[in-house]
């Protein structure tokens, strides 16, 4: 049973307590959902150093009906890994 609430799903690509699977299997069940995963994250998005998923957040709050821009996620980049010799 789902609900027709608009839902917004953000998910972290390395999340390993709810990955994006989960994500996508709770959106089957919510016709009014948005579901968007972001690179380089892990289990709380909006604390990414980017800004993309807050702008996200910020833009489905702002009007729940419209599925927000996504074009940011094409842009966000890894992170910068720091190695040891």
């Amino acid at each position: 049973m789902g609900s027709d609430i608009p839902t917004l799903l953000l998910t972290g690509r390395w999340d390993p307590v709810t990955p994006p699977a989960f994500a996508e299997q709770a959106a089957q069940t919510l016709p009014n959902s948005f579901v968007f995963s972001f690179p380089a994250t892990g289990h709380v998005t909006l604390i990414s150093p980017d800004a993309c998923p807050y702008t996200i957040a910020w833009a489905f709050l702002r009007d729940p009906a419209t599925r927000p821009d996504d074009s940011c996620i094409e842009r966000m980049s890894g992170p910068n890994w720091v190695t040891r010799r």
